[in-house]
């Protein structure tokens, strides 16, 4: 992330669109550390001894998103002030 932060030259988010899952905000995972990388992996991993055809169907979709400046308080992230 942080090399990806450096590059922009600007603080970001990563998510990602879950392969099969519907293009919904709700459904976006966040990449918040390594757990959500390996987590990627594994689905990568399992789709790809599920299908015959290595890379058929599998289509992983990211987005990148500027991060608040300020991180939000618990009070805030719960819709309060």
């Amino acid at each position: 992330m942080y090399q990806l932060s450096e590059k922009l030259q600007a603080a970001v988010i990563l998510c990602y669109q879950p392969p099969g899952m519907a293009l919904d905000p709700e459904t976006l995972v966040a990449v918040t550390g390594d757990d959500a990388l390996w987590e990627l992996r594994r689905l990568h991993m399992a789709h790809m001894c599920r299908t015959g055809a290595p890379g058929t169907g599998f289509r992983v979709r990211c987005f990148v998103f500027a991060a608040s400046e300020e991180p939000l308080t618990p009070e805030a992230a719960l819709g309060g002030t």
